[in-house]
């Protein structure tokens, strides 16, 4: 190497406060500045001087002198490179060094050395490696926002395509940009095509003003949304009813309008049930009002009226008004049977009627007769809530049936009316008292499931004994006249009568049977031998 340009090398290297080394082609030290001398003593254990040459030089960690020794070796065949190490330092810890390799050249371009420049880079090393780990985490959290947007992208369409109601996304100026296959179906148009019509070519010509779309209050964020139904035209021209809502959405940093969301909702269906449903509550209203009985609903638990019709406010007297802070024990007589039961809460399968006759007492304090159909509803728990009431007034029919006792007991020959055709309500005259020995006063009604003779009695026909509800009455309940009968009544202590009489039935216009009417009278003296021109005449005539 030249001397005057080695001078020049070693007096740049002593300026440099950097450790900076150069060896020659043979790896001897031609020059190294006091810093770098410092730092290879630390190294090596060992000072260094001009001349020395670096293979020879013994060191206290041969694995890394071998790897410098490379990286010397790739500079002395002129390559300029850059490496970092990480390098102990007692005082401050492990410290991160670049080292900076060059080749020397002479005037003619060949290589006849090489240096190396030494830099403390730690702390940048420090800041990248921080930097790297910043970069690590915000890619982190880029891919989980991005797996979050994929996500909710996904959550949004599925929610808009499935939706049960028709969901669109309409422009500023109207046009239908995004219409889900529920609103597709409502309107009966492929999505291109609704796609290419606006939300005003839809809405039926009657339902255009006022236009949802256009409300100031709704464009500039005064109201979040706009109800209100309307009537959409179907592709085949069909107008069908709508609950349409809309409301905005703001997507830039202004907030400034950017787009609709409209949902739609098919309500014709529900406006035509709502519709019948109207229409039968005006019928069902206009026949409780108008009906020709009592009609009243009556709370199960408290006895109050519910509601009552016209017809039921005349029978008592009471305006409807009134009858509604009363309730049904306000207008009875007899408030309870013998086992304290309200008479008109008898209980009874829900669903079924129990029929009752009462006497109520009118708001002018005179007292009628009323016959009740009882139905008992029950609440989702299975119990009674409320009964329906059907309330006729029967006291015409009362006073009727008690001058008809008056003439019955008038007559000479024993009467015994069957009011229906199963004979459970029984009326008597005093003559048939008598003649089966019932106290006197009993004769008036038997009521209920009662049996046609006095337990102690015993019935003979032809000489068979037969329960009183197997012969002639069976008959006549299923619309026989029995006529002449002659049967023997035994009592409990022995004696008996012979009775001879007409059964015959009570029918309805129709024809149907709804009851047996019979006569009788005491044949005793005449038997056991009754001629025929001895015997009574047609006594059911009587």
């Amino acid at each position: 190497m030249d001397v005057k340009y080695l001078s020049l090398v070693r007096a740049i290297i002593d300026q440099s406060h950097d450790p900076i080394v150069a060896i020659d082609s043979d790896y001897n030290f031609i020059a190294f500045s006091e810093s770098f001398s410092e730092g290879f003593e630390k190294f090596s254990g060992c000072q260094i001087r001009i001349g020395d040459n670096l293979k020879e030089i013994p060191v206290e960690a041969p694995q890394a002198m071998r790897l410098f020794m490379r990286h010397w070796s790739r500079a002395l065949r002129g390559d300029t490179f850059t490496v970092e190490e990480m390098t102990p330092d007692s005082g401050l810890g492990d410290r991160v060094v670049e080292f900076s390799f060059s080749p020397i050249t002479d005037g003619d371009d060949v290589v006849c050395g090489a240096s190396m420049i030494m830099h403390d880079v730690t702390e940048r090393a420090h800041a990248e490696d921080e930097t790297r780990q910043l970069n690590r985490q915000l890619e982190h959290v880029v891919a989980e926002r991005n797996a979050r947007l994929l996500e909710n992208k996904v959550l949004f369409r599925n929610t808009f395509d499935l939706a049960a109601v028709g969901i669109g996304l309409v422009g500023l100026d109207g046009q239908w940009q995004r219409v889900n296959k529920a609103l597709r179906t409502i309107l009966d148009y492929a999505e291109d095509e609704l796609l290419a019509l606006t939300i005003r070519d839809v809405t039926h010509a009657d339902d255009r003003s006022p236009d949802l779309l256009a409300d100031p209050a709704l464009r500039s964020g005064a109201i979040e949304r706009r109800s209100r139904d309307l009537r959409f035209v179907r592709r085949n021209g069909e107008a069908i009813t709508v609950a349409v809502t809309v409301a905005v959405d703001r997507i830039s940093d202004a907030g400034l309008a950017h787009h609709f969301i409209v949902v739609v909702k098919d309500i014709d269906e529900q406006q035509r049930a709502q519709e019948k449903l109207r229409r039968a509550e005006q019928d069902y209203r206009c026949i409780f009002d108008t009906a020709g009985v009592g009609i009243c609903q009556i709370d199960m638990a408290t006895g109050l009226f519910l509601r009552v019709n016209q017809k039921m406010s005349r029978i008592v007297g009471y305006s409807e008004a009134e009858l509604l802070t009363r309730g049904i024990a306000d207008l009875l007589v007899d408030t309870s049977r013998d086992d304290g039961v309200p008479m008109w809460a008898d209980r009874c399968p829900a669903g079924e009627e129990r029929g009752l006759e009462l006497r109520l007492v009118h708001k002018d304090g005179h007292l009628v007769w009323v016959s009740m159909t009882v139905t008992v509803g029950e609440d989702d728990l299975g119990e009674p809530c409320r009964a329906a009431v059907v309330v006729r007034d029967i006291s015409r029919l009362k006073h009727l049936e008690h001058d008809l006792h008056r003439v019955l007991d008038s007559l000479p020959v024993a009467i015994l009316i069957a009011h229906d055709a199963a004979d459970r309500r029984l009326s008597v005259n005093r003559a048939y008292a008598r003649m089966v020995r019932l106290a006197d006063g009993e004769g008036r009604q038997i009521p209920g499931d009662t049996d046609l003779l006095p337990g102690n009695v015993r019935l003979f026909e032809a000489g068979v004994e037969r329960p009183a509800d197997q012969a002639m009455f069976r008959r006549a309940a299923r619309g026989e006249d029995v006529r002449h009968c002659q049967q023997q009544l035994v009592f409990g202590d022995g004696s008996s009568i012979w009775v001879y009489g007409d059964v015959v039935p009570i029918c309805d216009p129709d024809g149907s049977v709804h009851g047996t009417i019979a006569a009788f009278c005491d044949v005793t003296p005449l038997h056991p031998e009754v001629e025929p021109d001895e015997r009574p005449r047609d006594v059911a005539a009587t």
